[in-house]
């Protein structure tokens, strides 16, 4: 396929070593949740008390007590570490080896290109194997989405929690179920340093007023020498803000896994988190078209193009296997994360996500 290539008045701007985990690591079937204990950080342990545990009826928990993970920083592929270091390469290193399989130039057992894509373009494989399209293909269209998505972090706009449920202060350990929620806006600029008391979005739970009835609950998690995986692999909303507006960016099988501190209050100094997932191709053509249309509806008119590049980026089914037999309908996406400690909130209003899109 040719370079992706779109250029709108929106910002589009047309441009021409790590292990990876493997699919196989985790269980195939996403689970359906479960039922989890609240935790609450002391020092360098947490400790576990009952809750609802996202099954809803049960007392809301107390709010700006528990101690959970906010991401500080978002890495979306352009850059290699948390400090910086920009390449063109670095999409390579964020993600896992979804379809199990190391890509050289036999396409034979992959699915079919979308929209007359190359397959030489959509297949291409980061460091052992790791399934990242997005990175390599769709992260050169949206300019300046690296700084916008970390400046709305730094700016307490948008915020991402992850809740440890039953975590203690071993470092090896089994069955942790992981609450994730998108986190509301703050009224301060967060400092991450363990005081800011982060609300979630009302969109993240099926309760409104539960905060345990968090809508993605990662189960059969495990800590092995501080590094912690989420278990089995579950759907995650991660709505970003480009340009001012939200797009929700649904990973289908996301998996995550992190080299925590000793303490479980942070990641490792230097390390990197990692979530890798499928985003549904046309999911994905829906929330842009929403975002074009929104920033500018006059851009509409360069929306097929976009279209075609986003399809053209399908490297995988949605469901995270190959099949010869079908049309790729699905695109990888690998990101790094570092966190923090802080404290959650109550359950704040829900996101307002564009709903119009380009006709």
């Amino acid at each position: 396929m040719k370079a992706l290539a779109v250029t709108l008045g929106l910002g589009l701007t047309a441009l021409g070593a790590s292990c990876a985990l493997t699919f196989d690591d985790y269980p195939t079937d996403e689970g359906a949740g479960g039922e989890g204990g609240s935790t609450t950080a002391t020092g360098s342990a947490t400790e576990s008390s009952s809750s609802s545990g996202g099954q809803g009826g049960g007392t809301p928990e107390p709010t700006c007590v528990r101690t959970v993970l906010a991401i500080d920083q978002l890495l979306v592929g352009d850059i290699l570490h948390p400090e910086g270091w920009p390449s063109p390469y670095a999409w390579k290193q964020y993600g896992a080896n979804i379809d199990d399989d190391t890509t050289s130039n036999d396409y034979t057992m992959h699915c079919t290109p979308n929209s007359g894509g190359s397959a030489q373009q959509a297949f291409l494989d980061g460091n052992d194997g790791i399934d990242n399209s997005f990175g390599h293909n769709l992260l050169p269209v949206f300019a300046g989405l690296s700084a916008d998505v970390n400046s709305s972090i730094t700016s307490g706009n948008v915020g991402y929690l992850f809740d440890l449920v039953g975590l203690t202060a071993d470092a090896n350990q089994a069955d942790i179920t992981t609450r994730f929620y998108s986190a509301a806006q703050l009224d301060h600029d967060p400092v991450f340093d363990g005081s800011d008391c982060w609300d979630v979005d009302g969109a993240s739970v099926t309760d409104p007023n539960d905060v345990g009835t968090a809508k993605s609950v990662f189960t059969g998690g495990l800590l092995t020498t501080n590094e912690w995986r989420s278990g089995l692999p579950q759907t995650v909303v991660l709505t970003v803000q480009y340009q001012g507006i939200f797009v929700p960016l649904t990973l289908h099988h996301a998996m995550i896994w992190a080299p925590l501190t000793s303490e479980h209050d942070a990641t490792e100094p230097g390390a990197i988190g990692q979530i890798s997932g499928v985003l549904d191709t046309e999911e994905l053509v829906t929330a842009v078209s929403r975002y074009i249309h929104t920033w500018s509806p006059e851009d509409c008119v360069n929306f097929p193009n976009v279209a075609t590049a986003i399809r053209q980026a399908s490297d995988i089914m949605v469901d995270g296997t190959q099949d010869p037999g079908e049309t790729c309908n699905g695109i990888s996406i690998g990101l790094g994360f570092t966190v923090k400690r802080a404290l959650l909130g109550g359950v704040g209003p829900a996101s307002s996500l564009p709903m119009v899109g380009c006709r």
